[in-house]
């Protein structure tokens, strides 16, 4: 089966490294937040539907920059985050 997208350059590293970056801080975040180290977390608490929102949040805000020149992205914003 051929790719969905033939690219022979990655697009997109700058964003991927800087949402990476910013899930590592959400994940001190979370720690705190459950009262654990890094260390602690069992299986069940990593896969729990209850971090999304620290995700979510952390793609928003590395979203806002872009927004401003993309009115798609900010209608998707405003639908999640302003529910």
């Amino acid at each position: 089966m051929p790719p969905v997208v033939k690219d022979t350059k990655f697009q997109g590293a700058k964003l991927l490294r800087e949402l990476l970056e910013a899930l590592d801080e959400a994940d001190d975040t979370a720690n705190q937040a459950y009262e654990l180290t890094q260390y602690e977390w069992k299986e069940v608490q990593q896969r729990s539907a209850e971090n999304n929102a620290y995700i979510w949040n952390e793609v928003v805000e590395l979203s806002r920059p872009m927004v401003r020149r993309a009115s798609f992205l900010r209608n998707m914003i405003d639908l999640t985050v302003n529910k």
